[in-house]
């Protein structure tokens, strides 16, 4: 027989987790009660979740009034949802313009749903502008800029 920690060991050198390890050292009776208890809770989560949960995007492209007609293509008396604004002094800049249907945007849902967007835009986009700034002048020297320059003029 081996001590408890050197059975801990064996298990987890087979590739058992420390959960099944600690799952399969209790009592059926024990085990099943905390089964149950971890069920209940992720049932009582489950229910609180909606509640609190945004709803996806389909809901607001589903709903009547703020249907979105993919078919049409976008003219000069529709205007795109988001302009882009780029100023080198700093990072990126969308703000919304107008909409041809002006009940699309009357939600506070969908104010929403488009701050959500542009947070994660900014969160995930690699560069900033004035990252690419720096990237652009540090990978080329300035003799090397100078060489391009004159090139382009002739």
């Amino acid at each position: 027989n081996r001590c408890q920690h050197c059975r801990l060991q064996k298990c987890l050198s087979l590739g058992m987790s420390r959960d099944a390890v600690k799952f399969g050292r209790m009592s059926k009776k024990q085990r099943d009660s905390l089964y149950e208890e971890v069920q209940k809770h992720r049932m009582i989560q489950q229910l609180q979740i909606p509640d609190e949960a945004e709803p996806s995007i389909s809901t607001y492209l589903s709903t009547p009034a703020r249907r979105v007609d993919r078919q049409t293509r976008p003219g000069r008396e529709q205007t795109q949802a988001f302009s882009h604004s780029r100023n080198p002094k700093s990072e990126t800049n969308y703000s919304l313009t107008e909409i041809q249907d002006s009940s699309a945007t009357a939600g506070p849902e969908l104010d929403h749903v488009i701050q959500n967007i542009v947070k994660s835009h900014r969160e995930s986009c690699q560069f900033r502008t004035e990252a690419m700034q720096n990237l652009r002048w540090h990978t080329l020297s300035q003799i090397e800029i100078e060489t391009y320059q004159k090139k382009s003029k002739q």
